[in-house]
């Protein structure tokens, strides 16, 4: 009987250890993860305002061109 509950120990022991070896690792992993996807984000953010200013410069220069065009039939005029 004492043999069975050194195993016991041994066995429950072990799993202890293993339990928090594993929750130590899914702990560290889920920690990474979250700063990949939070410095993903802010890729995106940056890239997004790029892509924004890139935009309104665009419009701005047809605006200026609409202008242009259409104020040169009225001079024709």
């Amino acid at each position: 009987m004492a043999a069975l509950r050194g195993h016991m120990q041994a066995f429950l022991s072990g799993s202890v250890a293993a339990l928090a070896f594993g929750y130590y690792r899914v702990h560290q992993d889920i920690w990474r993860a979250a700063d990949e996807v939070d410095s993903r984000i802010q890729a995106l953010g940056q890239e997004a305002v790029a892509s924004q200013a890139a935009l309104q410069a665009r419009v701005s220069a047809l605006e200026d061109e609409l202008k242009v065009a259409s104020a040169a039939p009225k001079a024709s005029n």
